[in-house]
């Protein structure tokens, strides 16, 4: 996850459209849609030879195909995707997916979390799996917070549907500090750590993500 983003003016707010896309939404024929999902993420994915800079930056650790993603939308995953209506161009998108799709690995909980255990996270009637906001580095609107506005959309959609969304973000072996604040910024609270004993494909290693949601719990 990664969603940098700072002030911008009322004319730029204005040629921003956010909105969220499922798959009712006929997104499979939307080929550019996707394309631009996915060239966002290949921006930010995490790679071997990123340097430090790159790390303080942000990173993804997970990346999909088109048909990946499109299988992810069609069991019950839902986009937010914020586009300069002028240009056409996707600025940016979060991913909110089904909660099977949270890492693997036992759950430490944090002091006074809600939660104590792997198993209450994996209740699909309440919790769903945040599993990306990212925000295009050569966007148009470069002064517009656009992950601020990703989230917040994000979050009312959470809202309408009564449901909780996790979100996890890598702690080690590489620390996604600027993902960790601006989750914190945001209002998510932590619940703990899951240590993943085997992490995702592109790191290949164990990892220990940081889990957050946003408290009190929506029943």
């Amino acid at each position: 996850m990664i969603a940098p983003g700072d002030a911008g003016t009322s004319t730029q707010r204005d040629r921003l459209s956010v909105r969220i896309v499922t798959a009712v939404d006929q997104v499979s024929n939307d080929h550019d849609l996707l394309a631009q999902i996915l060239d966002i993420q290949r921006m930010h994915a995490w790679r071997p030879e990123m340097t430090a800079r790159e790390h303080a930056q942000g990173f993804l650790g997970t990346t999909w195909s088109a048909s990946q993603l499109q299988a992810l939308l069609e069991e019950g995953a839902w986009l937010t995707v914020a586009t300069d209506h002028q240009t056409g161009q996707v600025q940016g998108y979060g991913l909110v997916a089904h909660i099977r799709h949270l890492p693997p690995g036992d759950l430490a909980p944090a002091p006074g979390s809600p939660l104590r255990t792997r198993d209450a996270l994996l209740d699909e009637t309440r919790f769903m799996y945040g599993y990306q906001i990212a925000v295009r580095r050569d966007r148009t609107l470069r002064r517009l917070p656009i992950g601020r506005e990703i989230f917040a959309v994000g979050e009312r959609e959470g809202c309408r549907r009564r449901i909780n969304v996790v979100a996890c973000v890598m702690e080690a072996p590489y620390l996604n500090e600027v993902s960790l604040a601006f989750l914190v910024a945001m209002g998510r609270k932590r619940l703990g750590r899951l240590y993943d004993p085997s992490g995702p494909p592109l790191i290949a290693q164990p990892v220990v993500w940081a889990c957050l949601v946003t408290w009190p719990l929506r029943n």
